[in-house]
């Protein structure tokens, strides 16, 4: 497939990369400072450009298979950035042959279940004084998706904690429209979020949810 993905200088981004190209897919990356991504292969082309400029989205849109997106944005009031970028991809791929989009957000992004997030830390300091802006933009993202979006095939994944470990093959417990899974363990590497990512690709059982992720606990995500 051809895939354009973005955020792919992060360290969910680049494994991400990794694993499509050596999935045999064509990847377009756009990034905003190349010199960040390490990576070369005969099916990687990086660009530069202005997420945010519809006129610099529109034409590495063209011809793409699907996006992938595990950009991130600095932690300020207010986080518009996710919001902001979907709202460019969705209007752009609405008038185009491009339907498949997948995004990366966090679970706890709903506020209620905040309070499930294991933790007096975690739960009482971090999410509600540190993280809020960031989970409050990402549901207000999924929120236009599930109002607006009903002609595309967007998927958003809801990573647990993002550790960086190296890639395993465990399996993944998954669960749609919620945003936490209190009875999983609350951490994921990075390198398998990308592999659940890629994995999802032609599943068309998610298509048009939010889906939650975990995988199981062991030595190496303690």
């Amino acid at each position: 497939m051809r895939l354009l993905i973005l955020g792919g200088t992060g360290q969910t981004g680049q494994p991400l990369i990794k694993q499509a190209l050596d999935a045999q897919h064509h990847v377009t990356a756009v990034v905003r400072d190349p010199s960040k991504l390490e990576i070369q292969n005969d099916n990687l082309k990086v660009v530069t450009a202005n997420i945010f400029d519809e006129g610099e989205m529109k034409g590495h849109l063209e011809g793409q298979d699907a996006v992938i997106s595990c950009l991130g944005f600095p932690i300020e009031k207010p986080v518009t950035g996710f919001t902001r970028v979907t709202k460019l991809l969705t209007k752009l791929m609405k008038d185009s042959p491009l339907k498949r989009v997948i995004l990366m957000h966090s679970w706890y992004t709903e506020k209620h279940t905040r309070d499930n997030a294991p933790g007096i830390f975690l739960r009482w300091f971090f999410l509600p004084y540190f993280l809020a802006p960031v989970l409050d933009d990402m549901r207000e993202t999924e929120i236009y998706l599930e109002e607006h979006c009903a002609s595309l095939d967007y998927t958003v994944v809801l990573p647990a904690r993002l550790m960086n470990e190296s890639v395993t093959e465990k399996e993944f417990t998954v669960r749609d429209n919620v945003w936490s899974i209190p009875e999983a363990h609350a951490k994921i590497n990075r390198p398998d979020v990308a592999r659940y990512m890629l994995s999802i690709l032609d599943d068309e059982s998610s298509y048009r949810v939010v889906r939650c992720i975990a995988t199981p606990e062991d030595e190496a995500c303690l």
